[in-house]
């Protein structure tokens, strides 16, 4: 009877143990799975701001090539080749600028 009981007394230790096991097992699982849900989230944000972003960037580029047609076509000549290297320098300063934001964000 002794040994039964001892038998008994450990097939509930490691029945316990298994138990145990399992709901670790399945804590991490949900743990996972919130992490990969979170991340999803944050990943399609991302992806919205930057669908917005290059809405905005696109809508600033459309503008800007009509002002340009606009400067062509009533500028004179002579005048145009000043105003472009004026507006090429312009543009490589405003590049530099965004490059070290760029860099700095990251």
């Amino acid at each position: 009877m002794d040994q039964k009981n001892k038998q008994l007394e450990k097939i509930e230790d490691e029945n316990a143990e298994l138990e145990n096991k399992l709901s670790n097992a399945e804590h991490d699982h949900e743990a996972n799975l919130n992490g990969q849900l979170a991340s999803k989230e944050r990943i399609k944000q991302e992806r919205d701001s930057y669908i917005a972003r290059n809405a905005e960037l696109e809508a600033i580029n459309n503008n800007q090539i009509l002002l340009l047609n606009q400067i062509l076509a009533t500028t004179p000549k002579p005048e145009l080749v000043s105003l472009v290297s004026t507006n090429i320098a312009q543009d490589k300063i405003e590049s530099q600028v965004l490059n070290n934001v760029s860099n700095q964000e990251d």
